[in-house]
Order: C-alpha cells, then structure tokens, then sequence
C-alpha cells in the first residue's frame, strides 16, 4: 500500500513519524529521569496475560509499529546486518519462551537486558537532522533541560548527561549570544551538580569520559595553531583544578578505601576460609520470587551491616567473636566492593559448572550461595535479595555474560566495536559536537560495570536511544532516499 503513495507525500509521513518517534522517546527518558523506578513501574494488568506489562514494554511496541510503518514507506532492502539481528532476537524469544514455561515471569525480566537494545535501532531509524536543525527545538531543549537540571530535579546519574545534552544543543545555536548562553548555563550546571561526590560508579565513569575528552582533545591540537593549543593548556588546568576543589573530605576519605588494595585482598582471603569451610550447608528455599522489589514504605531493619575486619597476614584467623557487628564509619564502600566480587564469583562458578555456553536460563533466580553460606553460618549480614527471592549483580556485562553465554560475549563485543569506530569517525572529522555525544556513552558504557543498568528502563532506554541516535549522526544519516515505486514495478 507504501508503495501507491507519491514521493512527496511518502517523505512527509517519514518525518512525521520520526517527529513522533523522537517526542515519545524523549518524553519518556525525560520522565525516568525525574520519577526514576515510581515511573518504570508504572503498568497494565491484561485479563489474558498472568504478569504486567510496564511502560517500557508499551513504549517498546508503540515505537517498534512506527518502525514497520517506516520501513514500509521507505522500502528497506535488508542486509547482513538486519538478518544478524533478526537471528539474535529469535534467540533471545525463544530464551524468553522456554524460560517462561520452566522458570514463570520473571524470564521476560530477563529477557529485558536484551531487547532494550532495540531502542538503538529506532534511535537509528528515526534520527533526522532536519529536526535537531530547527532553532526551536534546540532553544526548548536547552530550557528544558537547564531548568530541571539546574533545580537538580533528575536523579544524580542523569545529571553529567544533561549537561553534555545542553553543551551540544548550545554549540549548534546559530547566533553567538544565545550560543555562550547556553554554555555557560551547561558549566554551571556541571559545577553545581556535585558529580564528583556520588557514587563510586559515577566518579569513575566520569573521570574516564573527561579523561577521553581530554585525550580526543589532545589529538586535535597537533594539528591547530599554538593559540589554541594554549587554550587547550588552560581548559585541562581547569578540569584539574576544579576536580580539587570538588571533591569533599568524606569522598577523599572513600577514595582512600579504594586505594587499599591490599587491605581488600586480606578482606577477601578472610572471608573466604569461611566460604570455602567443608561443613553439611543447605541454603534455605526463599519461596517468594517476584519481578521487581515495589516502591513502599518499608520498615526499618535494625540487623547491621557486617563489620570489615582488618584480617591478619595468617587467613587462619579466627571469626569475630560478636556476630552481625556494625560496620566501621567509611568502611561501607569495602562492603559493597566485597559483595560484588563474591556475587560476580558465584555467576562465573555457576556458567562453569553449568557448562551454560548459551548462558543460564532466561527467569532462573540467580543467589549468591557464597553470600547466603557467609550470612547463614557466621552471621555476616550480607544482603542476599531475600525480599525478592533473586540478585541483581550491579555489573551489565557480566549479566550478559551470564544469561547469553557466547551470544552475550558477542554482543558485547559488537557494541564496543561499534562505539570505537564511531569515535574514530569524529576524531577524523574533528567534529567537537560528535565527541560530546560519545563522552556521553562512554560513560553509560562504563557505569555499566558498577550498576544494575541495561537491565532497567530507566537506564536502558535512555543509553540504548542515545547511542542509535548518535550512530545516526556519525554515518551523516540526514535525508532518507526514497526509491520510485511506479519505475521498480514497472
């Protein structure tokens, strides 16, 4: 039926639905940003279907029509790369399927971490430079985000996001006022954020991204006059500089824990003389295995974190005589470190044992058995997702890993693949505002090591749109060209 449409016509519903496409989209990142997990859980209870269908999964299949429709319009000829996809998302249905029938609901949940990937493929298909081009788009769009972020209305880990969004929107202002504008608002909300005294993740990630900066930066001013080589002197001093003066006494204190790399390994060597104890251990049976923990006021827990005892030299040394002991003032980043390596430990013994070369089941609960045997048994205070019946691992990549097997290696492998070349695209065009956006992905693509990210809305359909988007613009994907039905058809 695309086909009896004339061209013109054909290349205004294209835009069209990119418009719509890109609005919801953004509606939608926009509104996880400021309502976080309260919004990814909003949802419909079908009388047909025995679990919810949540927002994300609307917008997914909303989204994923206007992509037909446009593949319609524009008589999309499939290549390599499409049937590739096509075969890694039957691989992921059928996981899903099988998982669903053996495991319940909670399969779909995992097969989450593979489908959001899809919104890179509709940011792809529905970037169109004529709109980013309007002058009222870019002037909403920096409003929009000066204000929330300003007001440090989004959660923490949008925040450096929406300032490097803003820089970009600002640089592409036609008049020079409105540009310096824009900028200035984008530095001020980068120094009134306070990123540098979150999480560990974000500090990292964001040191990673400015370092990348620095060093694209860096290859640029070989080739530039002295002038601005100076300048580029000064922005670095700057970014060192600031850096100081923004870290607080309480995140250098944190930092100083990190750096204790030995005291770490003796932590480690301790706890596990416990865990690998030759002792007749049965985990309990935790009944209760739900899709997500729901947002509700929940009562205290008075049981206290373990305390991190600083082991001696001889791992032969004796448990702490007083059980569930509060854990020492700054020592809760060790905690955490020490709760990801044995959960991280555990999924890689589970793969191994498994021999699970495409991965475990899509829905099986994973537990930290190293964890439950520690909190069981000496009475360590691990936190073990009781309350859900299942853990998060808080690192994407190994998730991948876990569930995917050697289709997840290659996955991962093909999105970092795909980030470097389009990093070298911008390094060789010297396209500033291309490497803003890439700072942006690097460090959602970093983050990804410390937190539960491509597996949640909130996160993964922001990251997985923007890099689509971002692609889009690095191939140059302006105008689409649409082939004259009435000449192919005779």
């Amino acid at each position: 039926m695309f086909y009896l449409i004339g061209k013109v016509k054909r290349e205004i519903i294209n835009k069209y639905i990119d418009f719509i496409g890109l609005f919801v989209i953004g509606i939608f990142c926009l509104l996880y940003s400021i309502f976080y997990s309260n919004f990814a859980e909003l949802h419909i209870n079908f009388k047909f279907l025995p679990f919810p269908v949540f927002v994300g999964e609307i917008l997914l299949a909303f989204c994923l029509v206007l992509l037909v429709i446009k593949w319609g319009i524009l008589k999309i000829k499939f290549n390599f790369y499409h049937f590739i996809l096509f075969i890694f998302i039957g691989f992921i249905i059928f996981k899903a399927i099988f998982g669903y029938f053996k495991w319940g609901a909670l399969a779909f949940r995992n097969s989450a971490l593979f489908y959001y990937p899809l919104f890179a493929l509709l940011g792809y298909y529905f970037y169109n430079r004529d709109i980013f081009n309007l002058i009222w788009v870019k002037i909403f769009l920096i409003l929009i985000l000066s204000i929330l972020a300003f007001l440090k209305i989004p959660q923490d880990y949008y925040l450096f996001t929406y300032f490097l969004l803003i820089a970009v929107l600002s640089y592409k202002l036609p008049y020079k006022y409105l540009r310096w504008i824009g900028i200035l608002m984008a530095i001020i909300i980068f120094l009134k954020s306070d990123l540098f005294n979150q999480t560990k993740g974000m500090l990292i990630s964001i040191l990673i991204a400015i370092l990348y900066l620095v060093f694209c930066l860096w290859f640029w001013v070989k080739k530039i006059k002295f002038l601005r080589y100076l300048y580029f002197l000064i922005g670095v001093g700057a970014i060192v500089i600031i850096l100081i003066f923004s870290l607080n006494p309480s995140t250098i204190k944190r930092i100083s824990v990190w750096a204790k790399w030995d005291n770490l390994v003796s932590e480690i060597r301790y706890y596990n003389q416990y865990a690998n104890k030759e002792i007749d251990y049965k985990p309990k049976e935790l009944v209760v295995v739900k899709l997500y923990e729901e947002n509700i006021p929940k009562p205290e827990i008075t049981t206290p974190k373990p305390e991190i005892v600083s082991s001696k030299p001889e791992i032969t040394t004796p448990k702490p005589e007083t059980k569930n002991s509060k854990l020492r003032s700054g020592e809760e980043d060790l905690y955490n470190i020490l709760w990801r390596i044995f959960v991280w430990k555990d999924m890689f013994r589970e793969i191994i044992k498994e021999k699970a070369i495409f991965g475990l089941d899509f829905g099986k609960p994973f537990r930290s058995l190293t964890l439950e045997k520690l909190r069981d048994t000496e009475g360590t205070g691990w936190c073990i997702g009781d309350l859900i019946g299942w853990l998060e691992p808080h690192n994407s990549y190994i998730h991948i890993l876990y569930r995917a097997g050697i289709v997840g290696l290659f996955f991962i492998i093909a999105v970092w693949v795909m980030f470097i070349k389009i990093v070298f695209r911008f390094i060789r065009k010297i396209n500033f505002i291309g490497i803003l956006l890439t700072c942006a992905l690097l460090y959602w693509l970093i983050l990804g090591n410390f937190i539960v990210l491509l597996e949640l809305p909130y996160f993964a359909i922001l990251f997985w749109s923007l890099y689509g988007i971002v692609l889009a613009y690095s191939c140059k994907k302006n105008k689409i060209e649409f082939r004259d039905a009435t000449k192919e058809d005779g």
